[in-house]
């Protein structure tokens, strides 16, 4: 609502904290995503890239004869965030 009236997203709170910060702090991932659509920006520095462990998958019908075995590796980013700027 407030972002409809066009209001500062910028000013921060008594204690310097902002809504991103708030949004942060509670995990709220639909808020923090919605203000950095509206002007946030957030400063991060990837740390490592890789591809986790090896997950099994084991599918197997008792007295069928019927076995399949099947895996993957799931790739990821680690990132630190180092500030976030604009609000």
């Amino acid at each position: 609502v407030l972002l409809k009236q066009r209001v500062d997203v910028n000013a921060p709170q008594g204690d310097g904290a902002t809504a991103l910060h708030w949004a942060a702090h509670w995990d709220d991932v639909d808020l923090a995503s919605l203000l950095i659509r509206s002007g946030a920006s957030v400063k991060a520095t990837v740390l490592t890239q890789g591809r986790a462990d090896k997950v099994h998958i084991f599918k197997m019908r008792r007295r069928k004869h019927y076995k399949k075995s099947q895996g993957h590796r799931q790739s990821f980013t680690e990132v630190r965030i180092d500030d976030i700027v604009g609000l």
